[in-house]
């Protein structure tokens, strides 16, 4: 069996991922499954299923290519870490971060499309029960809107694959400096990959998960999932298709205002992790991270 896998992108949620993947899947040098979520190593399904399975989801490698996968639970998950490099020690990590209060507001409108919110499109009560859940600690009921928060600890969680791989082997972005410019981000990582950089994929300029704020849409994508039975896959490429239609006719509605003080609370709850997260970008070589200067304003902006 051939556990290696040249590289992964193990997150964080909604700082981009899919958009990677689209990416470095056409790129002809490179070899990726479909992403996935669950598939991942070290996670409930792995445990269940053991290695065989998830490397025959992997497919065979292709000759010449380098192979990869995409989970955005790898981060969050303590045991993935050693699993992976007891498994295939010469793995490259790449993991994309975005401002933690962002990223948790887009989760949470992502999550309220499948249910996993409630009904509830206000983002503010989200951060609510999702500081409640912190306070609280994680439960298996309280999990969705404990986790809004906790994947915003990236200093935490990275600090685990660092201990785990060479740092040398480990590619941190912004996903403010992708959307500021996305050619020279999605370069920089085809160069830490060692393949063609200049190479232009089709993907580049698309958004693939829009967050809609309209509740019709939210409640067609969930009967298209749980009352007809279509995969989720297929219902977010059309929901996408429809994101995209209804924001260019100017009707796909407004997301609410972030309250200032909820958002405050938030990044005061995670400001114990940002010097952990200023030792580990300080630990990978400056070609391969961003300056944790530069972390720090793009967020100082953020709602």
């Amino acid at each position: 069996m051939d556990t290696a896998i040249d590289f992964l992108v193990i997150g964080a949620q909604k700082c981009a991922t899919t958009w990677l993947h689209e990416c470095l899947a056409e790129h002809p040098q490179l070899n990726l499954p479909p992403k996935r979520e669950r598939e991942y190593l070290g996670g409930p399904l792995h445990k269940a299923n053991g290695d065989q399975w998830y490397f025959d989801l992997l497919g065979p490698r292709q000759s010449g290519q380098l192979r990869g996968d995409v989970s955005v639970d790898y981060l969050l998950n303590p045991e993935s870490p050693a699993l992976v490099s007891a498994l295939s020690p010469d793995t490259k990590i790449i993991v994309s971060i975005r401002e933690p209060v962002s990223r948790a507001v887009s989760a949470c409108l992502w999550g309220a499309r499948f249910g996993m919110m409630g009904d509830d499109l206000d983002p503010n009560n989200g951060l609510h029960r999702a500081l409640a859940a912190q306070s609280d600690g994680e439960t298996e009921a309280n999990r969705p809107f404990f986790e809004l928060l906790e994947r915003g600890r990236y200093g935490k969680y990275l600090n685990q694959w660092i201990d785990a791989f060479p740092a040398e082997q480990t590619l941190v972005l912004m996903f403010e400096q992708i959307q500021s410019n996305r050619a020279a981000a999605l370069a920089s990582v085809y160069r830490f990959l060692g393949v063609d950089d200049q190479f232009v994929p089709g993907k580049l300029t698309t958004q693939p998960k829009r967050n809609s704020y309209r509740p019709w849409m939210v409640n067609l994508q969930r009967f298209l999932v749980d009352r007809i039975g279509l995969p989720v896959w297929r219902v977010n490429r059309l929901m996408n298709i429809l994101n995209r239609t209804v924001a260019r006719v100017g009707s796909g509605g407004e997301q609410r205002d972030i309250d200032p003080a909820v958002a405050q609370q938030a990044r005061e709850l995670l400001a114990a992790d940002l010097p952990i997260l200023k030792n580990v970008l300080e630990r990978i070589p400056p070609g391969q991270r961003p300056d944790f200067s530069d972390v720090q304003a793009a967020w100082a902006v953020a709602p």
